[in-house]
C-alpha cells in the first residue's frame, strides 16, 4: 500500500519475490500504470517479479545507494511503463513501454492497446527483456 513515507522516498517496492529471493525482473510505472503493471503479474508466473511504484524521480536520486539498490538490484532487467512519455525513463529501465509520438483520441481501452498500455504486452515485453538478458552478466 502507499503511504507519504514511501511516496517521500521517491520510489517503493509494492510487491517483492517470496522468501527473499532476488527478482529476475523488476517492472516499475509512476501513476494509473502501476495497475497494469500487478494486472500483468500472473501472465508472468512463475517468474520472481519485483513490482515498484516510482512516483518521482527528483526524491528517488536524493536516497542512498543502498535503498536505490534495493528497488533497482544490480544485474537486474529493469521494464517501465509511463503513460506520459518514454523519454527519462532510460535513467532507471533497460526498456520502456511509453509514448513516443503524439497521443490519440478514442475509447480509452482502444487507445490504450494502440499504444501497447495492456497487461499482454508488458508479459511480452518483459519476455522480450528477459530474454535480451538471459546470456548477458
Amino acid at each position: 500500500a502507499s503511504s507519504a513515507e514511501k511516496v517521500s522516498l521517491g520510489a517503493y517496492v509494492i510487491s517483492a519475490p517470496p522468501d527473499g529471493q532476488a527478482p529476475q525482473i523488476v517492472l516499475v510505472g509512476s501513476g494509473s500504470e502501476v495497475q497494469t503493471l500487478q494486472s500483468a503479474l500472473p501472465l508472468l508466473s512463475p517468474l520472481r517479479i519485483q513490482l515498484v511504484s516510482m512516483p518521482c524521480w527528483e526524491l528517488f536520486d536524493n536516497q542512498s545507494a543502498d535503498y536505490k539498490e534495493s528497488i533497482f538490484p544490480k544485474s537486474t532487467p529493469v521494464l517501465a511503463m509511463e503513460a506520459l512519455a518514454a523519454e527519462g525513463w532510460c535513467k532507471y529501465a533497460h526498456s520502456v513501454i511509453g509514448m513516443r509520438s503524439f497521443g490519440a483520441s478514442g475509447p480509452a481501452k482502444d487507445v490504450q492497446k494502440r499504444f501497447g498500455f495492456t497487461t499482454e504486452n508488458v508479459a511480452e515485453k518483459a519476455k522480450e527483456l528477459l530474454d535480451y538478458f538471459k546470456d548477458r552478466p
